[in-house]
């Protein structure tokens, strides 16, 4: 009896090791991931935004250089882009073909939604909340 539940007592800590290990190795990649997307597009982002937008003011969707690099970086990392802002991202050029709707509106959605997103990236890295920061200074968290 004794062996019986040494041996059971073996087994479920080799079990354990084993989903740990798992879940350690998801974490990583989940952390690694979230590292590529903040390198490649969200600190670029939050980079061409600052040197763009002033304090306490709005993003100004028709200063058209200030649009023209954020759409630039978007397309060379569309891979980074999380799928609500691709959304914007698409509605985005198709208002633009049709001139069916506010294309600035749309665009300044563009913008909220990435820095969302770059704020979820942020908390999730321990990284300063630079996004929070902007949206909250901007008056854009609760349009």
């Amino acid at each position: 009896m004794e062996h019986f539940l040494t041996l059971i007592s073996q087994s479920f800590i080799t079990l354990i090791a084993f989903f740990l290990g798992k879940w350690q190795d998801r974490y990583k990649y989940k952390i690694e991931a979230y590292k590529e997307r903040y390198l490649h597009l969200y600190c670029p982002f939050i980079t061409i935004y600052i040197s763009y937008i002033r304090i306490n003011e709005k993003p100004k969707p028709d200063n058209l250089e200030f649009r023209n690099k954020i759409l630039e970086l978007i397309k060379n990392n569309i891979l980074y882009l999380d799928t609500n802002s691709l959304a914007y991202f698409q509605f985005f050029f198709t208002m633009i073909r049709f001139k069916k709707y506010d294309s600035n509106k749309i665009f300044l959605n563009l913008i909220k939604s990435m820095l969302q997103e770059c704020k979820h990236i942020e908390k999730n890295l321990r990284y300063p909340m630079k996004a929070q920061l902007l949206l909250s200074r901007q008056n854009l968290l609760d349009e």
